[in-house]
C-alpha cells in the first residue's frame, strides 16, 4: 500500500520533502498531527496486520498501533533512517511489548483461591488457557518476523526458502559461519558497509577473522542471512539460532 505522499504525483525526492514537512508540522501542532494520523490510518492498520493475522487481535491492539505511530512521529530524527521503515519498527515493537504484557497480566490475575488462607494458584484450566494464549502470541510474532526478514532478504536476491539450500551441511562449517556473522555484527562499521554496498566484504572479513575466502564465497548467502538476523530486530527468529560458538573459523 502506498503512503499518501507516494500516491501523489511527486518524484521520490519531492514525496520525501513533503513528508518531512508534515512530520515537522505534526510535532508542533496537534491539528496537523491529527490530519497526519487520519491520512496514515490505512498504513497503521497494515502495520498491525503485519504483527497479528487474527482480526480480533488486530482490533484489540488497534489503539496501541495508533499510539506507536504517534510515538514514531514524535521521536523520529533524520539519523533514524527512512521514516516508513522507522514507523513500522516502532509500531511492531509496541505491539509485541503490549501483547507480552497482556500475557503476563492474565497470568497474574486469572487465579483462583486455593484455600481459606488466601493462598493463590492458577487452576489447570487457567494454566492451559494461558499457555494457549502465549503460544498464539509467539506464533503471531514469529510469523511477523519471518515476513519482515523475508522482505529484507529480497533486497539481497534470496528468501527464507532459499536458506536450506545454502545452509552448510557440516556442523563445523555452520559454527564457522556463525562465528563470522558474530564478528561482523560486533564491528558496526563493517556491518554498515555490508548493508550499504549490498555486498559481503570478503577481503576485510578474511583479514579480520583469518577464515578462507573459499568458505565465505561458498556460504555467502547463509552468512549474510545470519548477519541480518543477528544485527536486526528479530528476537523470535534469533532464538532459533544455535548458541555462541567458541570455535574459531
Amino acid at each position: 500500500m502506498k503512503t499518501p505522499e507516494e500516491a501523489g504525483e511527486y518524484t521520490a525526492d519531492e514525496a520525501s520533502l513533503i513528508l518531512s514537512g508534515r512530520i515537522a508540522g505534526a510535532k508542533a501542532s496537534r491539528e496537523v498531527m491529527g490530519r497526519l494520523v487520519k491520512d496514515y490510518m490505512p498504513f497503521i492498520k497494515k502495520c498491525a496486520a503485519a504483527v497479528f493475522s487474527a482480526k480480533e487481535l488486530r482490533e484489540e491492539y488497534a489503539p496501541e498501533a495508533m499510539l506507536g505511530f504517534l510515538q514514531s512521529v514524535r521521536t523520529y530524527r533524520e539519523e533514524s533512517g527512512a521514516f516508513i521503515p522507522y514507523v513500522q519498527k516502532v509500531i511492531r515493537n509496541r505491539l509485541l511489548n503490549a501483547s507480552l504484557k497482556e500475557a503476563r497480566r492474565k497470568k497474574v490475575f486469572l487465579l483462583k483461591k486455593a484455600d481459606n488462607r488466601g493462598e493463590e494458584y492458577p487452576s489447570p484450566e487457567i494454566e492451559a488457557a494461558q499457555r494457549n494464549y502465549e503460544l498464539t502470541v509467539e506464533q503471531e510474532n514469529l510469523r511477523a518476523e519471518i515476513a519482515e526478514i523475508n522482505a529484507e532478504f529480497s533486497d539481497w536476491d534470496f528468501g527464507v526458502s532459499d536458506l536450506a539450500e545454502h545452509r552448510p551441511k557440516q556442523d563445523r562449517s555452520r559454527l564457522s559461519c556463525q562465528k563470522i556473522a558474530q564478528t561482523v555484527c560486533a564491528d558496526a562499521e563493517l556491518a554498515a558497509e555490508m548493508k550499504k554496498n549490498r555486498k559481503l566484504p570478503i577481503k576485510k572479513i578474511t583479514a579480520l577473522t583469518g577464515c578462507s575466502e573459499k568458505l565465505l564465497e561458498k556460504y555467502r548467502r547463509y552468512i549474510i542471512a545470519l548477519i541480518l538476523i543477528m544485527d536486526g530486530d528479530y528476537p523470535y527468529i534469533r532464538s532459533f539460532l544455535p548458541g555462541k560458538s567458541e570455535e574459531t573459523p
